[in-house]
């Protein structure tokens, strides 16, 4: 459990570390706002773990309501990052074709390295969330000739 633990931190801090570093890039925070922003997902990454507890200690409402908050942090976080790492990737591709052909004319800004996956990762977010109001169980009956 302790490895499983360790892991899951690992990599979900450093998805949050990927996101803090692209906003800090992109946007020259000032030092309340960074503080602020760092406490921010530091409760969020700990969620996960702070929701088991709630819920263990018989404090099943506000589990409820950071599960929601952090599980739907979780899946925003995790659109950005993969939205980010596909603009890392036109962006290094873009940086070895001016190495190789010479020097192309459009080079994204950090603004935009940060505002495309972050548009990308609402939109998808806000239609999976509206998807998943509407899910709906159906049951089948399936006959074999094993009985």
């Amino acid at each position: 459990m302790s490895l499983f633990l360790a892991t899951f931190f690992l990599v979900y801090g450093g998805m949050h570390l990927y996101a803090f570093r692209k906003a800090g890039a992109a946007l020259r925070l000032s030092l309340p706002v960074r503080i602020g922003l760092g406490l921010f997902m530091a409760v969020m990454v700990a969620a996960p773990v702070l929701v088991r507890l709630l819920e263990t200690g018989g404090f099943g409402r506000p589990a409820r309501w950071l599960s929601l908050g952090g599980y739907s942090w979780l899946g925003l976080l995790f659109l950005f990052v993969s939205a980010g790492l596909l603009v890392d990737f036109l962006r290094l591709s873009l940086l070895l074709s001016r190495r190789l052909a010479g020097r192309p004319r459009w080079r994204p800004t950090p603004r935009l390295q940060l505002f495309l996956p972050l548009v990308a990762a609402a939109a998808i977010f806000a239609y999976g969330s509206f998807e998943a109001r509407d899910i709906r169980a159906e049951h089948l009956e399936i006959a074999t000739a094993k009985k």
